[in-house]
């Protein structure tokens, strides 16, 4: 692959290459597949003004067919009032996906504390909303989970996870268009922002649950998430949205 990144005039490019060994996988329509393609970003620090242009390419060995995807997002900049007003807050726009990803460690939550701050942007603050947020679970096995949700990352698209447990640990990092740091006398570890949006960031998981998707047709299988999921991640949104407003834990049953 190529990565090239422009810091003056704020742009990068980068291309996968033809045969983008890591992206091979296995799966009962295609068989063996192969992923390339390229991405185009520009932006603006001081408007928040993005383009980005991306296109994939996906190899089908056994179906011995090349699917083809685009991808045009263009943000005019980072104010945004309209969407905040209609969001149903931060709590069951952005954490409820953290409380989901979370029942996969932790299913049966039996308890909510969270907290909200308005640190940085006013309008969000204006529709009652706060931009960013902490919150704690217990499970019900004791299990403790802490989520940290911000509405802006300078950095990109910054979303970790971290699994401490007896036997060990998994961490989960950020992506970014190239793997190449710099390390010089004025800094270390310096390379690409983050991906900057989740559209890019989880583009290769949105394929694979798409292959899912027809697996689970041709089987008969459910083979995702179902109906009780989307609805406990909901339950758990609300109690954080009750619970940052009164100051007080709250009890959930997801049963």
């Amino acid at each position: 692959g190529y990565s090239y990144r422009n810091s003056f005039k704020n742009w990068n490019f980068n291309y996968q290459g033809l045969a983008n060994i890591s992206s091979l996988s296995f799966n009962t329509v295609q068989g063996y597949n192969l992923d390339s393609g390229f991405s185009f970003r520009k932006w603006n620090e001081e408007t928040g003004k993005l383009t980005s242009i991306s296109s994939t390419f996906n190899y089908g060995f056994a179906e011995e067919r090349l699917r083809v995807n685009g991808r045009f997002y263009h943000r005019f900049n980072n104010r945004n009032n309209a969407y905040i007003a209609v969001s149903g807050g931060i709590f069951r726009d952005m954490t409820i996906h953290d409380f989901d990803m979370a029942r996969n460690f932790v299913p049966n939550i039996v308890e909510v504390t969270a907290f909200g701050a308005n640190s940085f942007c006013d309008y969000i603050k204006e529709e009652g909303d706060f931009d960013n947020v902490s919150v704690v679970m217990k499970g019900a096995n004791n299990e403790l989970v802490t989520i940290v949700n911000s509405r802006h990352a300078a950095f990109g698209y910054d979303q970790r996870a971290e699994i401490f447990g007896d036997k060990g640990m998994l961490q989960i990092s950020n992506l970014s268009d190239s793997t190449v740091k710099s390390f010089t006398k004025d800094a270390t570890t310096s390379g690409e922002p983050f991906m900057d949006f989740f559209l890019e960031r989880y583009a290769a998981s949105y394929r694979n649950e798409l292959k899912l998707f027809v697996e689970g047709i041709k089987s008969g299988k459910v083979l995702g998430s179902t109906y009780d999921d989307g609805r406990a991640a909901l339950i758990l949104a609300d109690a954080a949205h009750e619970s940052a407003r009164t100051g007080k834990s709250v009890k959930v049953n997801l049963n």
